[in-house]
């Protein structure tokens, strides 16, 4: 599939044409999206694997081509006993929670991009896979948790993304409808998510870890650095 992509520089966009398509509400994935928490993430997942499963896996690989999915995911691909999937998400949650602040940091232009859009009155929801209580300790430890106080996570839900549950749970908490929403993200997960929830989605190349399975989810709109969001706002 090829897609024409919709850049989101200003630059790359008439005036005109900017202010008809500003968007009004901003959906955000967390992970490597506006925090750095990859190298924490691979350690852990191989930590994880290794203990639950007895097998030694290169998790920063790992991670990489199962870019997006859910824990429960990842299990399966080593076993169909839903206990022992169970095990390997309680496992990875103790382990990773246990030191989820260190050596996270907000991503190039995030903190910037949230404080303009949050000063001017535009809705933020973070809309996460992972355990949302944890993503509000990262956002804490950062922060930024002031600025975002929803938080749509993985306990909050049923099906995770790239299922549209936890986006349309988000905008139900903004109470905003789904015309004028963009998700932004970097993975196809999120991409996926926002195509079955009717919101229009941003690809977040900043921090994704597969650029090439991420342009391939065709999004309305490909952003190379967190700033080129805000044009997109009219701002």
């Amino acid at each position: 599939m090829s897609c024409l992509p919709r850049l989101g520089l200003r630059e790359s966009i008439p005036q005109d044409e900017t202010a008809q398509m500003a968007y009004r509400c901003l959906l955000i994935d967390h992970d490597d999206t506006m925090l750095s928490t990859f190298d924490l993430r691979a350690k852990i997942t191989a930590v994880a694997i290794a203990e639950v499963f007895g097998e030694e896996v290169d998790g920063a690989a790992l991670l990489s081509s199962n870019n997006g999915i859910r824990l429960e995911e990842m299990a399966e691909q080593y076993t169909d006993d839903e206990s022992v999937v169970e095990t390997y998400v309680n496992t990875y949650r103790r382990l990773y929670y246990a030191r989820n602040t260190e050596g996270i940091e907000v991503l190039p232009g995030v903190q910037e991009v949230i404080e303009s859009l949050t000063d001017r009155g535009v809705p933020i929801a973070v809309v996460t896979n992972k355990w949302g209580q944890g993503a509000r300790t990262e956002l804490a430890a950062v922060g930024l948790s002031d600025r975002l106080p929803v938080v749509v996570g993985a306990e909050h839900v049923t099906h995770g993304k790239p299922h549209p549950e936890a986006i349309l749970r988000a905008l139900e908490l903004l109470n905003v409808s789904a015309k004028g929403a963009l998700m932004v993200g970097d993975t196809s997960a999120d991409i996926g998510a926002a195509k079955a929830a009717g919101v229009s989605s941003a690809a977040a190349f900043w921090g994704t870890q597969d650029a090439a399975d991420l342009r391939k989810t065709c999004p309305e709109h490909y952003l190379e650095g967190a700033e080129e969001i805000l044009p997109l706002f009219g701002f």
